[in-house]
């Protein structure tokens, strides 16, 4: 069985090579540093225009600007109010991005080689196209339950829509059945539907939701709290039962 999986899986993604034109190789140390691509929907790679669109906004009611009014009987003050809240959103959504790619770039992303590329089970690859780098993608083995993590999964804005990403998918799922994990799981706070929708062509199925997951980096105040929330959905891939 675990044969087909693997012949259905190369089918596939060299079909979908050839449609997106790009190229996918392991990426080897030669100096291939992760400019801050556009996500695609992984956890690993949300960019801050895909996050800001996720904030849940907790003061935007109708209710609240009456409540204004009520309390403060100045229109101007009630007028402000709106301005004020989203000069607040803004200001707390750009921290807990910037925060988070700064804890990613001195982290893993510092030093795929050391990450990805060096330990047993895991690996990391890129997407070229036309001589640049366009997506990249990462798998990171846990021997403790014999399962790769897909990471961060991200394809330049600029080539969506041309295969890249689920070429990028199969490429870790490929690597799973070659190195005989029983499954892959990935995290993801992708808001826009196509995310979920590529996860689950690619065969995942989702396996849990938390509406207010903390982004590595963030330091949890109440402000950030009130301002930033975002949703973390588990998707996995069971390749074979142990």
């Amino acid at each position: 069985m675990r044969g087909e999986t693997r012949s259905s899986f190369a089918s596939s993604s060299a079909a979908t090579k050839r449609r997106c034109g790009a190229s996918f190789t392991r990426a080897s140390w030669r100096g291939y540093r992760t400019r801050r691509l556009g996500g695609s929907g992984s956890k690993a790679e949300p960019s801050f225009c895909t996050l800001f669109s996720q904030v849940s906004f907790v003061c935007h009611s109708h209710f609240s600007l009456v409540m204004c009014f009520s309390m403060t009987k100045s229109f101007t003050l009630t007028c402000c109010v709106p301005l004020i809240l989203m000069g607040a959103r803004y200001y707390y959504s750009r921290k807990v991005i910037h925060s988070y790619l700064d804890h990613a770039l001195h982290t893993d992303m510092a030093d795929i080689e050391a990450y990805y590329m060096k330990p047993t089970g895991s690996c990391f690859w890129v997407a070229v196209l036309d001589g640049h780098v366009v997506g990249i993608v990462a798998a990171q083995g846990r021997e403790d339950d014999n399962m790769v993590e897909l990471r961060r999964m991200s394809v330049d804005s600029r080539y969506r829509g041309k295969g890249i990403a689920k070429a990028l998918g199969r490429r870790v799922l490929e690597f799973a059945v070659r190195n005989n994990y029983a499954a892959v799981v990935l995290g993801t706070t992708a808001v826009k539907m196509a995310a979920h929708k590529l996860y689950e062509s690619l065969g995942f199925c989702r396996t849990g939701q938390s509406e207010d997951y903390r982004l590595p980096g963030m330091s949890r105040s109440m402000l950030e709290r009130l301002f930033f929330q975002i949703r973390y959905s588990r998707y996995r891939l069971q390749l074979r039962e142990e």
